[in-house]
C-alpha cells in the first residue's frame, strides 16, 4: 500500500502543542487546494515542498502562547526526503553500479533527511478568509539522483528497465518563502514566492555525469519562483474558473516528487507554466474538473537538484544523436473527476 499520509498524533491536555510521528502532511499544501477545490491537505506550501516524508513534528498553538490571531500554529519538523536505498539497515558498506563510464563502487551513501519549521496563521484585519504560510526548510544530503527503475538510462541503448541507486551525496539545499491566500464572496486568489539556496560539498560529483549540486560542487547557488492565480464563482450553473502562472529561475529548485500534474510537476518548472481550469459541479461531493497547462521550458532537468543546463542543448533538430532530448514546450489537457468522501 503506497499512502500520502499516515501518522500518529498526540496533543498534551491543557498544553498548547501537539506531536506527530508517521508520514507527514506534506502534499498537497496551500495554495494547491484552490484548483482541486478542497480543504487544505498539507502545512508547507506546494511551492517548496509537495512529498511523501516519514519523520516527525512537533507543534505550538501559538495563539494561546502569544497574541497571534486564532488557530496560528508554529512547527518544527524532520524526516527523511530521498531514500539512498544503499546500506540495507547499515550492513552494507559498498556496492557495484552501472554508470555511462561503466560499473562503479559506490561506498555508504546516507539519506536525504529534511528539518524545517513553518507558520500558518490568519490576517484577521482582512475580511473574509485569509492565511499567510511562511516556511524555512533544509535538505540535508541530498544524493545524485531518486532510486527506482528507468529506460535508457544509464545506458541508452537498453531499452529494459534498468535499477538506479544514488552515487553520491552532493550537499544541502535551503528552501524558503511565503503563500498568501484571500478568499470572499466566493471569490479567491493567491500569491506564493520562493527561494532556493544551495550548499555542495566540495568535490563531491554525481558517478552518473551530472556534476555537483545545481552544477557547481564549489559554489553556491540560488534560485527564486513565483506562483498566483485566483478562481472565480460561476453561481447560476454551480461552476468555478480558474488561472494560475507559475515561473522558476536557471537554478530554481522545488521538492515536489509528489506533484500529480500529468505532465511534469509544474511547480518545478525552469520557465514558465500557464494553466485554466474550469470545475462543475455534479454533486454535493462529486466535481467535474477539465483544463489545460502550457508548459514553457527555459533550462533542462526541471524538478532536479543538477545542472539547469540551457534547453537549446538539448533539441534533436539541432543534436539527431542526443541520447536525452528535453521538450522545451508542453501542452497538456486534462479532464478529470474528483470526488469527497
Amino acid at each position: 500500500i503506497r499512502v500520502e499520509r499516515a501518522a500518529f498524533t498526540y496533543a498534551p491536555k491543557n498544553i498548547p502543542m501537539f506531536f506527530t510521528l508517521g508520514r507527514q502532511a506534506a502534499t498537497g499544501g496551500p495554495p494547491r487546494e484552490i484548483r482541486e477545490d478542497r480543504v487544505r491537505q498539507a502545512t508547507p506550501g506546494a511551492l517548496m515542498i509537495d512529498a511523501e516524508i516519514d519523520g516527525l513534528m512537533w507543534g505550538f498553538n501559538i495563539d494561546e502562547l502569544l497574541k497571534f490571531p486564532d488557530d496560528s500554529k508554529f512547527r518544527l519538523c524532520y524526516g527523511t526526503g530521498y531514500e539512498a536505498s544503499f546500506g540495507a539497515g547499515g550492513r552494507v558498506k559498498q556496492t557495484m553500479v552501472n554508470t555511462p563510464a561503466g560499473p562503479t563502487v559506490v561506498s555508504g551513501l546516507k539519506d536525504t533527511k529534511v528539518a524545517g519549521a513553518c507558520l500558518d496563521m490568519d490576517i484577521p484585519p482582512i475580511p473574509g478568509r485569509t492565511l499567510l504560510s511562511i516556511g524555512y526548510y533544509r535538505m540535508i544530503n541530498m544524493t545524485d539522483i531518486a532510486t527506482g527503475y528507468t529506460r535508457n538510462f544509464p545506458d541508452p541503448s537498453n531499452s529494459d528497465p534498468q535499477l538506479l541507486t544514488a552515487t553520491r551525496n552532493l550537499g544541502d539545499m535551503d528552501l524558503y518563502g511565503f503563500s498568501f491566500e484571500h478568499e470572499i464572496n466566493d471569490w479567491v486568489w493567491f500569491a506564493s514566492v520562493a527561494g532556493n539556496t544551495s550548499r555542495p560539498t566540495s568535490g563531491a560529483y554525481s558517478a552518473y555525469g551530472f556534476g555537483g549540486l545545481l552544477g557547481d560542487a564549489e559554489n553556491s547557488q540560488s534560485g527564486y519562483a513565483f506562483y498566483i492565480g485566483g478562481r472565480a464563482p460561476i453561481a447560476p450553473i454551480k461552476g468555478k474558473l480558474g488561472l494560475e502562472w507559475n515561473y522558476g529561475s536557471k537554478n530554481w529548485f522545488s521538492y515536489t516528487p509528489a506533484g500529480d500534474d500529468f505532465a511534469m510537476p509544474k511547480l518545478a518548472t525552469r520557465g514558465n507554466v500557464f494553466e485554466g481550469y474550469y470545475i462543475q459541479a455534479l454533486g454535493k461531493k462529486m466535481n467535474l474538473r477539465f483544463g489545460i497547462q502550457a508548459y514553457q521550458y527555459d533550462y533542462a532537468f526541471s524538478g532536479w537538484h543538477i545542472s539547469p543546463a540551457p534547453i537549446d542543448n538539448f533539441k534533436l533538430v539541432l543534436t539527431p544523436a542526443l541520447a536525452y532530448p528535453f521538450p522545451d514546450q508542453v501542452l497538456n489537457g486534462y479532464a478529470l473527476v474528483d470526488v469527497n468522501f
